[in-house]
């Protein structure tokens, strides 16, 4: 039986979570019928867990960056009120001025083969479903981006690598998604991990909430999120920073409330996503999600292993142009 939104609406607010998950349709993306943008954002701010991406199509995306800079004192760390730090909003800039020369830098190995287990990991579980290892939230794209992002670059930390970078992209951001029982996505912001290619300085995003076969140069995706790079600015941040109001350098380490954003809401999300898209929950987010399974992991062990490329068997299966050339 299809668990019921509103009962999970009503478990988040007892908690003290932003769940966010009022819409009912790509009209009310973000905000409830009758509700401001202001007073929207505004109470997902109190709860001190998460902003919401979500936008309502409607509505520009500066209504929501400022009714949430609005009450962002209460958003910032303490060492962002001390030393005044700039937030990663504050430091967004068009595509043409971003700086990637302090990008943490992987092997082509590495970003292709860390991509892959970072996806495929099931390492937590949705408290509607505490028996079921679950990966990150990658089947439902509305919202939790921030989350997703904290959990990959701490898991790359966890396996022995410069955690990556965010990259934080802002505008009226819309995204085509078999992941949506409408089709398309609306944010605000949207932010994913980021690193730098070792041979060739190339900079790739990692994100399979919008490709979930292979990292994307930061260029493309931007591209799957607005028409042209005009109509989208960016910040380059580091490692920690969580949400457009965390400042863009040296806050406090979000793990745990990733964790308990992505159990307590985006993996329950994400379950009932499925069965609005007439999906097996129990088979797309455990042994077969809707991708090649090159490699799936269930807590960090490989259990399923088939070649990893179709076309060259697996021969250049350390190469990244393998992983992106090959079909």
């Amino acid at each position: 039986m299809k668990r019921i939104p509103a009962l999970l609406l009503l478990v988040s607010s007892l908690l003290g979570l932003s769940c966010s998950a009022e819409v009912a349709g790509p009209d009310a993306q973000g905000v409830g019928e009758g509700t401001s943008v202001a007073s929207s954002t505004l109470a997902l701010a109190a709860t001190g867990s998460s902003i919401s991406s979500k936008r309502d199509p409607s509505r520009h995306w500066q209504e929501y960056a400022q009714a949430g800079k609005s009450s962002s004192g209460a958003r910032r760390s303490a060492a962002a009120a001390v030393a005044a730090a700039p937030t990663v909003l504050d430091s967004r800039v068009p595509t043409t001025s971003a700086n990637f020369s302090s990008v943490p830098v992987w092997s082509d190995a590495e970003i292709k083969m860390q991509f892959r287990e970072l996806r495929d990991v099931r390492f937590q579980y949705g408290s509607e479903s505490p028996f079921f290892a679950r990966r990150c939230s990658w089947l439902f794209p509305d919202f939790g981006c921030e989350a997703r992002a904290e959990l990959v670059a701490s898991m790359a930390g966890d396996n022995g690598l410069a955690k990556p970078y965010k990259l934080f992209s802002f505008g009226d951001l819309e995204v085509s998604t078999a992941n949506s029982p409408y089709g398309v996505v609306f944010w605000w912001y949207h932010v994913a991990p980021l690193v730098r290619s070792s041979s060739s300085g190339t900079v790739y995003v990692l994100d399979p909430a919008l490709e979930p076969t292979q990292p994307l140069e930061w260029q493309q995706w931007l591209l799957l999120q607005v028409a042209v790079l005009g109509d989208v600015q960016v910040t380059v941040a580091d490692s920690n920073a969580y949400d457009p109001y965390q400042p863009v350098t040296g806050a406090a380490n979000q793990r745990a409330t990733a964790l308990e954003m992505q159990a307590n809401v985006h993996l329950n999300e994400e379950y009932n996503r499925q069965l609005e898209l007439y999906r097996d929950p129990d088979e797309v987010l455990g042994n077969n999600p809707p991708w090649p399974k090159e490699k799936s992991y269930y807590f960090g062990e490989p259990f399923v292993m088939v070649p990893a490329c179709r076309t060259c068997q697996g021969a250049d299966a350390l190469s990244l142009r393998c992983a992106l050339d090959c079909p």
